[in-house]
């Protein structure tokens, strides 16, 4: 892949993502329909803009971009986007609108696991890479679950800043969220490939906070540039 292309390909990733449910069968013509496929991904893009990604009017402006890419006959081959260029628009205007009655939208709903799966990025990698089949966390088998989150830690020091808080809280909101145990294995293990180095989940994630937290405390204490007044 190209400089270009590659940029080509980021620059439109949020339309991109938005279009999963659409990826594998034709674009509906009706809206309705279209925008019920599209509805779980809207609120799991909603809720990562809440938390600083990127907003629904930025994923907006990408789906006009796109159609104006498509409409104008460009090759690029990268795109990866279903058109037709009107029916991306007329997305585009129902994404901008969406927060309008956005609590009517949201009451009563039951999320989909996909959209929930947006919730845990920095989590789910870290269960799939170090304790998924083949995970480097588990080739020794001799460590106990304690020792082998220090495999983990170890790869990102002296950057556990930028990624470990992340782990952290994420497995607080999990525990939050799916509360117990059968819920955390269905989603976790069953759903998203990821392990708990052979403890219940209700013990795992606890564990994660307590080694991640016990590292912090021990190597990276509070520092920042402080606002002055």
């Amino acid at each position: 892949m190209t400089d270009q292309e590659h940029y080509d390909r980021l620059r439109l990733e949020g339309a991109r993502v938005l279009l999963r449910p659409l990826r594998f069968r034709a674009m509906p013509q009706d809206a309705a329909e279209r925008n019920a496929l599209l509805e779980p991904m809207i609120r799991a893009l909603w809720d990562s803009g809440e938390r600083g990604g990127r907003t629904l009017f930025e994923v907006a402006a990408e789906l006009r971009a796109a159609a104006d890419v498509i409409e104008s006959g460009q090759d690029i081959p990268v795109l990866d986007i279903p058109g037709p260029p009107e029916a991306l628009r007329d997305i585009a205007e129902h994404v901008a609108d969406w927060d309008v009655g956005r609590a009517r939208r949201l009451r009563d709903v039951t999320p989909t696991s996909d959209e929930l799966g947006f919730r845990f990025p920095q989590l789910t990698s870290m269960l799939r890479l170090y304790y998924g089949q083949d995970g480097v966390a588990v080739e020794d088998d001799t460590l106990t679950a304690r020792e082998s989150l220090q495999v983990f830690v170890d790869d990102w020091h002296p950057l556990c800043l930028y990624r470990l808080p992340h782990v952290a809280g994420e497995c607080q909101e999990a525990l939050t969220l799916f509360q117990t145990e059968e819920a955390l294995r269905q989603f976790f293990l069953v759903e998203r490939s990821g392990d708990s180095a052979g403890l219940p989940w209700l013990e795992w994630l606890p564990l994660i906070i307590d080694v991640v937290g016990e590292h912090m405390r021990a190597h990276h204490p509070p520092q920042w540039v402080r606002k002055s007044g």
